[in-house]
């Protein structure tokens, strides 16, 4: 578990936020970051939303997939998580929607 301390004298170290890491002998609250699939929203790390994707540790948001791709589940880690939608679908919220009956 990565932790943080802000106590001159260490009496014991303090977990980060849930979600958020810090690397070894971190002093400050400011040095977590946010997981890869976490993004940074109003201070928060917070699951990236369908439709998005966060490849690596920090305090940014997630990455929206290229128009016409989603992803299955929130949280997504990766570009390559980004799938295209079946050709009877297309993307609404970063979810694949069946397309209406045609009248």
């Amino acid at each position: 578990v990565m932790e943080f301390t802000r106590d001159e004298i260490v009496t014991a170290c303090k977990e980060c936020p849930m979600d958020s890491v810090s690397e070894a002998g971190s002093v400050d609250m400011s040095s977590c970051e946010c997981r890869a699939g976490y993004g940074f929203v109003d201070g928060d790390c917070e699951p990236c939303p369908q439709g998005s994707f966060k490849n690596s540790t920090g305090n940014v948001q997630c990455t929206a997939c290229a128009a016409g791709f989603h992803t299955v589940a929130v949280g997504s880690t990766a570009a390559s998580d980004c799938l295209l939608c079946d050709h009877d679908r297309y993307v609404d919220a970063g979810v694949c929607v069946v397309c209406p009956a045609v009248t």
